[in-house]
This record gives structure tokens, sequence and C-alpha cells, in this order.
């Protein structure tokens, strides 16, 4: 006797799932879809699949990856689902159309976009930060090239003393003009400034300079005594004409170039024979 049975056919066939959005990738696209509350027996699985081009993508829910499409083509999907039993479920309304995209090539991190940029009166660089945005790369504030203008200088009054100002060696008095410019008043030679020193007041033989060796220069406090270039102190030393003495202080009458001594070393170059009446003190 032949033994009955029955085969399990699966249970009714799953609801249809709801399309949701597509959404487009590099080279790939994610679907969204509501489920049906009704699935049938078993367990079920989500296809969907890519027009043009069928291809597919599985998730045990939403959302699903399509892979594999071509960038820059517009796919459409459709979604169904399959039980554990092989029953389908209708398949959803096509989704919305998306293309396929290359994601963006960014410059690297501070690549230069742009050179010289001014900000208001601020002068930068542009350059990439490496994510598509930009930075300021700052190189001057209050610059001249964006238009600032320094405020204008704070100028001395005029006639303000400056300082010296030596001309070879005569002596300048430099003051301000009142306008951030100067001008320069002489003051001729002046003793021990700008290097001048003023000769002594010497008395010289026939012929000869204070700058001369042979000439006799007053010492303070005494009166007859003086020094000669050289270095040497003599008495009397009076004018080069053997004079009343004015070099001596006018006290001393037929003073000679002799030495103290009564050398006569200088020779014709003195007037011998006259002597100092009033010794040094």
């Amino acid at each position: 006797m032949p033994i009955l049975g029955f085969i399990d056919g699966g249970g009714d066939s799953p609801g249809r799932p709801v399309m949701g959005t597509a959404t487009a990738g590099n080279t790939r696209a994610v679907i969204t879809f509501v489920p049906p509350s009704y699935i049938g027996k078993g367990t079920i699985a989500y296809t969907a699949v890519s027009s043009p081009g069928g291809f597919t993508g599985s998730s045990a829910g939403s959302p699903i990856e399509v892979a594999g499409l071509t960038n820059g083509t517009a796919y459409t999907f459709i979604v169904y689902g399959t039980t554990n039993y092989g029953v389908q479920s209708p398949s959803t309304a096509s989704s919305n159309a998306v293309t396929p995209f290359a994601p963006p090539v960014y410059p690297p991190y501070g690549t230069l976009l742009a050179a010289n940029q001014c900000s208001g009166t601020t002068l930068f660089n542009l350059r990439a930060d490496g994510s598509g945005g930009t930075y300021n790369e700052i190189l001057a504030y209050n610059s001249t090239a964006c238009g600032y203008q320094p405020p204008p200088p704070q100028c001395d009054p005029p006639g303000t003393f400056l300082g010296t100002v030596c001309l070879d060696i005569n002596l300048n008095y430099k003051y301000a003009d009142g306008s951030c410019g100067s001008y320069l008043v002489s003051q001729g030679l002046v003793n021990g400034q700008c290097g001048y020193v003023q000769p002594p007041n010497c008395t010289c033989c026939i012929g000869y300079s204070a700058t001369d060796s042979r000439c006799f220069c007053p010492v303070p406090g005494k009166p007859c005594q003086q020094q000669a270039r050289n270095g040497t102190y003599y008495s009397g030393g009076c004018g080069a004409d053997g004079g009343t003495g004015i070099n001596c202080g006018g006290v001393c009458t037929g003073c000679d170039c002799s030495s103290l001594a009564g050398n006569t070393y200088w020779g014709a170059w003195y007037n011998i024979g006259r002597t100092c009446t009033q010794s040094s003190s």
C-alpha cells in the first residue's frame, strides 16, 4: 500500500517591498527600501538589481549596496525578496535614477593656489588644505601692497638742536627744519673739536711758523719762561725781532732767544746779546 504524504510549498508569497531611495557613490550605489510586513514562511533575503547592466547586491535588510557600476552611467534599481524556501516576492517599483562618480581629487595640503592676495590691508597667499578647502598664509599686516598708508612721521619742531657735525675740521651745529629734514650752521674752527687744535701763542724766530721747533710758547704762570716746540724750557724768548718781550707778559725787555745758560746753539736764528731783565718765578 502506497505511503501518503505532502510536499511543503514554502507558504504564501511574501509581500512586496516598498522602494526607498538610491544614492550613488564611486562605482556603486546604495538602495534603501521598506521590507514587507508579511514575509511568508521561513527567512527572507533581499536582492537589488540595476538597470542597465543587471548588477546585483544582496542583504538581509535595508540598505543594499550594488557594486561594479560604471561611473558616469545612470542606473535605476528594483528590490525583491526571496525566502529560504525559494519563494520570491513581487518586485518594488524602480528607484530614482542615480549616476556613480569618481571622488574629487584635491590638491595636497599647502599647494599654492593664489599668491599675494589682499584682504583689507592684509597680504596673504591662498593655499589648499588638502580636503577641498583653503587657508590663508599671512605674509604681512598693514601692507602697502594692499593699499595701507602709514601715518606721517613725527618731525622735530623747527630749530631743535640735533647734534654736531664735522665737515673736515670745521664744527657745525645741526638743527631740525620742522619737516623731518635738517640744516647746518657752521661754527668754524673750534679748539678741541673735529680734530682741530689751536696753535699756541708762540714767538718764532724770523721766517718760522708755530709748528716749527724754533718757536717759543708761553708757560702759564711763568711770564718770562717759555717752552720751545722741541720741549726744552728757556728764559727769554721775546719777539723774533728781539723787541720788548710782549710774549713775556710785557714785563720783560731786551729779551733774546738764547737759552737760560746763554747757549747760542740756535745761532743766527736768535738775536744774541739781549737778556731778560726779569727772571722767571
